[in-house]
């Protein structure tokens, strides 16, 4: 009896040590393990988490690079546009014999040309606002082209964005009235819109036609076509829907040679609001001035590396924590 008990003692220690032992490697096998697939996770997370870290910061310094090449065009074109006014003619001379693209070179250039508008192939671009009248009022520019005067004139045929006029322009143009008149709903409606203009204005504001008969001399800038965004819809040159400047286009719908100059005039501010002549051209200032200037790039660049520093900070902290491991049940 004794023997059969001393045997049966000896073979629950050996099974218990066999345990043990089998219990000590798959454990030390577990903490061989851990490590690798503590690695893979740890890889993953940080491609996660320094993703935006990165991509904030490189869109910070694509701001950094859009703000000095709009400071450098911005002084290229004050440059061109504080040179004296040249005839037309020989401006074009000069850059195309100095450039290999004379239409780019001459853009932004100050320019004189002597013609008579085609009034009857006039182009309306828009509607676009103007603030007039103490309120934003809706209106075109009107383009036109220019013809030489005479057969000796050596200056070409040119199409002139002559400035902005009411909305009654194009309405009168499509009944058939080449010259628009004046029409006295533009003001008119205006004075009744609200009692503070019996304070301000002491008579009816007056608006005048700008004289277009016979030979006229524009000053304007060479310009070349419009970039729209994604929401301008696109020009219908057949009803005459023109939404945008494509000079190519328009060049072609007047029938004029698709080499053609296309220059937008340029004067000085309309003045006092109680005289205003139609058309109302550009100013020298609106040829430098854009949505976005130059230190709105710099706004946007110190927002998107505060967010890097952001995002790098939670990262960091994030890898940094340790992890919490889980219980595991004793038997």
């Amino acid at each position: 009896m004794m023997r059969k008990a001393l045997q049966r003692y000896g073979a629950a220690l050996g099974a218990g040590a066999l345990r043990g032992i089998h219990g000590s490697a798959g454990a030390a096998l577990e903490h061989e393990l851990e490590p690798a697939a503590t690695k893979k996770k740890l890889g993953l997370s940080v491609v996660f988490l320094f993703l935006p870290c990165v991509a904030t910061f490189g869109l910070g310094t694509w701001q950094v690079k859009r703000r000095d090449w709009k400071a450098e065009l911005l002084d290229y074109k004050r440059k061109r546009l504080e040179q004296d006014p040249v005839p037309l003619a020989l401006a074009m001379v000069d850059d195309t014999s100095s450039s290999s693209n004379g239409e780019s070179a001459l853009e932004y250039r100050r320019v004189v040309c002597d013609g008579v508008y085609d009034e009857e192939k006039s182009i309306f671009i828009g509607p676009r606002m103007k603030q007039l009248f103490g309120s934003s009022q809706r209106g075109y520019y009107l383009v036109t082209p220019l013809l030489p005067a005479s057969s000796s004139d050596m200056q070409p045929a040119v199409l002139v964005n002559r400035g902005w006029v009411p909305a009654a322009w194009r309405e009168d143009f499509e009944k058939g009235v080449v010259t628009p008149t004046l029409d006295e709903r533009f003001h008119q409606d205006k004075i009744k819109t609200g009692t503070w203009w019996r304070t301000w204005w002491k008579g009816k504001p007056t608006m005048e036609i700008s004289p277009a008969k016979g030979a006229v001399t524009v000053c304007g800038v060479v310009r070349k076509s419009e970039n729209p965004s994604m929401f301008v819809p696109l020009n219908v040159p057949e009803q005459g829907q023109w939404f945008y400047f494509d000079v190519p286009a328009m060049l072609k719908a007047v029938g004029l040679p698709e080499n053609s100059p296309y220059i937008e005039a340029v004067g000085s501010s309309p003045g006092t609001d109680d005289k205003i002549t139609f058309p109302v051209p550009k100013e020298i200032e609106d040829f430098v001035r854009t949505s976005l200037m130059p230190n709105d790039h710099l706004t946007y660049a110190f927002t998107w590396y505060t967010l890097s520093a952001a995002t790098t900070y939670m990262a960091f902290k994030r890898i940094r924590e340790k992890p919490v491991k889980p219980l595991k049940n004793f038997r």
